[in-house]
């Protein structure tokens, strides 16, 4: 006789925590920066500025990261999964074996079907909990990505949260490799009065004459 095999709905999918997945590698069109949940801190040394061309030094980069490592930890949800888990399923299971060892329960068959039934729901449960948690990370997470994206968007460049998983952030690169960084242009400090500017005083300089 073949074995029977006993399945929860839904528990692949409350299982299959993104977060998990390896990221993948940059490309020559998108950085990708991955997320550490243990440290709860992004990998700094996956990006250079001279993987933009200087568009974007290590410090302009860094404040974006230091402002999403307030969210992405909210993605690592694992140990407050599985502490949910034990007391809504696990403990529940071992307190029913406990009893029907005690013979505390007359008919435990009731129980058992009981017991079934509350599993099925509170899986159902559980998942809807978990995707909701993660569309209101995302949100959020989504809610800096517009406010920085104005300024990296005039220099070809472009911040993503890839929908399938939530371990790492990209750095889209849109801008032609070919392109002179003389083509854009940053607004610089005015000098002060008395003194004579370049350039006609003018207040802007090319991208490439402003070191960071």
């Amino acid at each position: 006789m073949d074995p029977v095999t006993i399945t929860f709905p839904g528990l692949k999918k409350l299982l299959s925590y993104e977060i998990f997945e390896d990221p993948p590698s940059s490309s020559d069109s998108v950085i990708v920066i991955p997320f550490n949940s243990f440290y709860k801190k992004f990998n700094r040394r996956c990006y250079s500025s001279d993987m933009t061309q200087g568009r974007a030094s290590s410090d302009d980069i860094n404040q974006v990261l230091s402002l999403l490592e307030f969210i992405f930890p909210r993605f690592s949800t694992v140990t407050g999964f599985m502490i949910s888990f034990g007391l809504r399923f696990i403990l529940p299971l071992v307190l029913l074996i406990c009893f029907e060892k005690n013979g505390v329960f007359r008919d435990s068959m009731n129980v058992w079907i009981s017991l079934w039934l509350y599993w099925g729901v509170g899986l159902l449960f559980l998942i809807y909990e978990k995707d909701q948690k993660i569309k209101q990370v995302k949100a959020d997470v989504e809610g800096i990505i517009k406010m920085v994206q104005p300024g990296y968007l005039k220099r070809g460049l472009r911040w993503r949260l890839p929908k399938e998983s939530e371990g790492w952030i990209e750095l889209v690169k849109e801008y032609n490799e070919n392109e002179q960084l003389n083509a854009l242009i940053v607004k610089v400090e005015q000098p002060d009065e008395g003194q004579e500017g370049t350039e006609g005083d003018s207040q802007y300089q090319t991208f490439q004459d402003v070191k960071e």
